[in-house]
């Protein structure tokens, strides 16, 4: 998927992203106020999400990225501004840089990140993403 693909499209509100979709590129979405569903149900070739996203996606609630089993790496500031969202991550090893703000900061926080129970090296991981310190546990998930 092409950088900033679509981009400030404020009339974007629903997307289904196809199966054979391997990357969502730098700014692929960002700025699309008025997105409010995105479907990841297929996209199980999904490995990375890059830069800035999902960046001021700000109308996103659910983002289930649970069947994305390829998924190894979330870019800097991917989801900052989606401060409606509860993010859904799949049970993989997933590269989150640090101290970069991933999920947000601040207002710009989402709302929850959701992560298996089991896979306590993500969750180090989301905790360490956040800029001004540790991402709060209040917003941390576990599922089953």
């Amino acid at each position: 998927m092409m950088q900033r693909l679509l981009s400030g499209c404020t009339s974007l509100k629903t997307i289904k992203l196809p199966p054979n979709l391997g990357v969502i590129a730098d700014k692929a979405f960002n700025n699309c106020t008025n997105l409010i569903n995105i479907d990841f149900s297929k996209c199980t070739k999904l490995t990375k999400i890059y830069l800035e996203a999902f960046f001021n996606c700000s109308a996103l609630n659910d983002i289930d990225l649970s069947k994305c089993t390829s998924l190894n790496e979330i870019g800097k500031q991917a989801f900052y501004g989606c401060n409606n969202a509860t993010i859904t991550l799949p049970n993989a090893d997933i590269k989150i840089p640090e101290n970069e703000d991933t999920f947000g900061a601040g207002a710009g926080m989402v709302k929850k990140v959701r992560i298996h129970e089991d896979n306590t090296v993500l969750k180090n991981n989301v905790q360490d993403s956040c800029s001004g310190g540790e991402f709060p546990e209040d917003r941390i998930e576990s599922y089953y």
